[in-house]
Parts: C-alpha cells; sequence; structure tokens
C-alpha cells in the first residue's frame, strides 16, 4: 500500500495523448487487442454484491459481442455500468454493445 500524497503508480501515463512510437499507439499492444476498464461507484448501489453483478452483465455482454467481430480495433474502453443494467434484460445490453461498437468501426 502506497502512503497517502505519494505519486500515483499512473501518474506518468494520465494526460499523455501519445507515445514515441506514433500517436494513439503504444508499446506491447498487439493490433486488434481490447483492453477494458470496469467501473461501478457505490453512488451506483450501496451493495457490492449489485455492483459486482452490474459489472459481471455488462463484461460479458461485450465478450459475446465481441467476439462476433474480428476487424475491431486496438483501444481501450473504461465501462460505467447503469444501475438500468441490473434489472435490463440480457438481448438489451448486447444490443446496446452492438451499437457502441458500430461505432469503433
Amino acid at each position: 500500500m502506497r502512503p497517502l500524497g505519494s505519486p500515483s503508480p499512473l501518474a506518468p501515463t494520465i494526460g499523455r495523448g501519445g507515445t514515441s512510437e506514433g500517436e494513439g499507439s503504444s508499446a506491447g499492444q498487439r493490433p486488434g487487442t481490447m483492453y477494458v476498464g470496469m467501473v461501478a461507484s457505490t453512488k451506483l448501489h450501496k451493495s457490492a454484491v449489485k455492483r459486482n453483478r452490474m459489472r459481471r452483465r455488462c463484461r460479458e455482454a461485450l465478450r459475446t459481442v465481441v467476439r462476433e467481430h474480428a476487424d475491431l480495433p486496438t483501444c481501450q474502453l473504461l465501462i460505467c455500468p447503469r444501475s438500468s443494467s441490473l434489472d435490463a434484460p440480457y438481448a438489451v445490453l448486447e444490443e446496446d454493445v452492438r451499437a457502441f461498437l458500430s461505432v469503433l468501426r
């Protein structure tokens, strides 16, 4: 655990748009790779079990839809589920992911 006030381990990457290898690329990334992060704060729901369920449902919908598309570019996604993702039918989540990924192509 790092002490309060010490710099974040991510501090060198925050605020940097490109790298020395070219704009938008970064060392070690394979072509067509998708890096995904999930964020669900306590504002979303107080129960950690329900927040984790939202994360899992969104991650699984993304995983199943990405398998259908082989031509996606390398990208980094930060997904912030809404509280409606807890009760929404799974097909609706997949449809939202398809709509989002159509913008990437």
